[in-house]
């Protein structure tokens, strides 16, 4: 039975990122879709094709603090992993006393560069991590020809990698491997490139959302599901950062030309509908269905995909 109590939310952002290294538009670019409430009614802006990963997170922040000062909760998605692989920290030997996902977190913040022209070295830093993982090839891997070097191969490494410090990283994570099994084929965080990749997007939009989530003006109003606490309960305002796949409802392919913004669309209308029938507060539930040592590896490092 469907739960008619107040939605969680009172805005939604949904994103589709990208890893491109120049500006651009159109098909597989950055867009995003934003909603909010206007009484028992749903607004639905034009969604925004930003050219640049630096104008996409400017947008973001502006929106997001609009909403904070109107005292809103707002839901923000993203379509790139927010973990890695239950092991990965361990395997870097990331120094902290922190959860495997913050340490993982200031690691990429630290060593990735993303200009504001889209110029970066998701190439050299996936590189980089496969030389302190070491025993290439692997674990990242697929990038173009002029990427190529002696630890960052074009072609598929074996499954699980054995790193250095003898930790074993699967070439999926939990969510990912339920998916798939599912017959939703998402694809390794690891593959860093062509159709469909999600291993440039992660490496680049994960300072993103940091940077976002802990900024001064919003790091005690801000969260990272399923990592923190997801429910706002009673507070206002309150920011929460979830990780999205757009396969998990079917496309609305009528509301926009470009496929990539008509995802975003549809996104953003689910969860909302979602939301205000009460589904949305099960979702935000920590993962189910798990045995206690997978969800304990979602909790402190791989994360999970909303709704799956």
């Amino acid at each position: 039975m469907r739960n008619f109590a107040r939605p969680l939310f009172d805005a939604y952002l949904m994103v589709d990122w990208s890893g491109a290294g120049v500006p651009a538009r159109g098909r597989d670019s950055i867009w995003i879709a934003h909603a909010r409430r206007r009484g028992t009614a749903l607004e639905v802006s034009d969604p925004l094709n930003a050219p640049t990963r630096d104008l996409a997170a400017r947008h973001l922040a502006e929106v997001i603090d609009a909403h904070l000062a109107g005292a809103d909760r707002v839901l923000v998605g993203f379509d790139f992993a927010f973990g890695y692989p239950s092991g990965f920290a361990r395997a870097l030997r990331l120094r902290g006393t922190g959860p495997a996902w913050r340490r993982t977190w200031a690691a990429l913040a630290e060593l990735v560069r993303d200009d504001a022209d889209n110029a970066n070295n998701r190439f050299a830093v996936a590189a980089a991590l496969n030389r302190r993982l070491g025993r290439p090839p692997g674990p990242f891997w697929c990038c173009p020809a002029r990427a190529v070097g002696a630890a960052l191969e074009t072609t598929r490494p074996a499954f699980p990698f054995r790193a250095r410090s003898a930790a074993s990283l699967p070439e999926y994570r939990e969510a990912d491997r339920r998916l798939r099994a599912g017959g939703r084929y998402v694809q390794s965080v690891w593959k860093l490139y062509t159709a469909g990749s999600v291993g440039s997007q992660t490496l680049l939009g994960i300072p993103r959302v940091a940077a976002l989530r802990f900024n001064a003006r919003r790091a005690d109003v801000s969260r990272v599901w399923p990592f923190e606490a997801a429910s706002p309960g009673r507070h206002r305002p309150f920011v929460l950062h979830v990780e999205i796949w757009p396969g998990m409802v079917p496309l609305g392919r009528a509301l926009h030309p470009v496929k990539d913004a008509a995802q975003v669309l549809t996104m953003v209308r689910s969860l909302a509908v979602r939301d205000a029938v009460g589904e949305l507060r099960a979702e935000l539930e920590r993962p189910r269905h798990l045995a206690e040592a997978q969800t304990a590896a979602c909790l402190d490092e791989e994360g999970w995909i909303l709704g799956a």
